[in-house]
């Protein structure tokens, strides 16, 4: 019995067999054989345990989209290198903060400074729902400038628990995108500021030829207003005897066959004519 306890404690901390040589009673061989095969399958399963950790760890620390887990307390307890980067910490640095830390410089998109209990980390395990698509925009010190992030957190479960205990966040850098967006905006303010103050009529229309944007000079040439000129609201503004031949014109050209180019008569509201090219 004593020499079956050793190989048993022996087995169990070391996680080797038991050797049933050593011992002389079939019914402890029998055991010993079973404990065996017990042993032998928890080898297994924590041999594949540790190779999927393994590939678990590979991929989080080699994604492109940051990642990091955040408690339900508010300690950060993991992080992989792409958050890392995009936030300009080290692993350090970050795993000894707190979302609550007002060393923390992040705005929401509109631009004022986002509170900890805004974070999507937070609001997603307060109500147990995934924040899906939040920007925000985190300023990094190494950069020394803001970095905009496409922000997901998807609350954690315990088996059995009905509150989570954690938050999966990921983060996607999106800063060249948003860069992109204000410079679009710009050159759209750009061109509203050239067109309204052109002493010309100006308009756009879409690829199917339906009108989308008026300047005040053709307003005033016309008598209509730029919402009632959208779509093919336009129409009204052509003269009754030029409609046929302006239509076709403008059939061809949307349908790439003719260049735009033609004279015809604008008719105002107060019934004045005015000749356009």
């Amino acid at each position: 019995i004593d020499t079956f306890s050793r190989f048993c404690i022996k087995a169990a901390t070391e996680n080797i067999l038991i050797d049933p040589g050593m011992l002389k009673f079939q019914e402890f061989i029998d055991i010993a054989l079973s404990t065996n095969m017990m042993l032998e399958g928890q080898r297994q399963a924590t041999e594949e345990l540790v190779k999927s950790e393994g590939k678990y760890r590979t991929l989080f620390e080699n994604m492109v989209h940051g990642v990091f887990y955040q408690l339900s307390g508010g300690a950060l307890v993991d992080v992989n290198q792409s958050a890392l980067n995009m936030l300009g910490m080290s692993r350090d640095e970050f795993l000894g903060m707190r979302f609550d830390n007002p060393a923390w410089k992040i705005i929401r998109e509109d631009g004022l400074p986002l509170g900890a209990e805004e974070s999507p980390a937070v609001v997603a395990m307060q109500t147990g729902k995934p924040v899906i698509n939040f920007v925000a925009g985190v300023f990094n010190r190494v950069k020394d400038s803001w970095v905009w992030l496409n922000i997901n957190a998807i609350p954690q479960f315990r088996p059995g628990e009905d509150r989570p205990f954690q938050a999966f966040v990921t983060l996607h850098d999106i800063t060249q995108r948003k860069a992109m967006e204000r410079a679009l905006r710009e050159s759209e303010e750009q061109f509203r500021t050239l067109t309204d103050l052109a002493p010309v009529g100006v308009y756009l229309a879409s690829s199917k030829g339906y009108c989308q944007y008026v300047n005040p000079r053709w307003c005033e040439m016309t008598g209509l207003t730029a919402d009632e000129a959208k779509g093919e609201g336009w129409l009204r503004s052509l003269h009754p005897d030029d409609v046929g031949r302006v239509l076709s014109a403008w059939r061809d050209m949307v349908a790439g066959r003719a260049h735009w180019d033609i004279e015809y008569r604008l008719r105002h509201d107060d019934g004045k004519v005015l000749w356009v090219q």
